[in-house]
C-alpha cells in the first residue's frame, strides 16, 4: 500500500514538473519568436529603445 502511494507521487510530481517544462518550454519560445520578429508584444514596446510606441 505504501509503495503504491509512493509510486502515485512520484508520477504526480513528474507529471507536474513535465508540464512546468513545457510551459516554460512555451513561454521561452513565444518571447524568442516576438523577439526575432521584432516586436516584443508582451511588453508592448516595438523596441527597447522605446521610439515606436504604439
Amino acid at each position: 500500500m505504501a509503495l503504491a502511494l509512493a509510486l502515485a507521487l512520484a508520477l504526480a510530481l513528474a507529471l507536474a514538473l513535465a508540464l512546468a517544462l513545457a510551459l516554460a518550454l512555451a513561454l521561452a519560445l513565444a518571447l524568442a519568436l516576438a523577439l526575432a520578429r521584432g516586436s516584443a508584444s508582451i511588453l508592448g514596446y516595438r523596441d527597447f529603445c522605446g521610439t515606436n510606441r504604439k
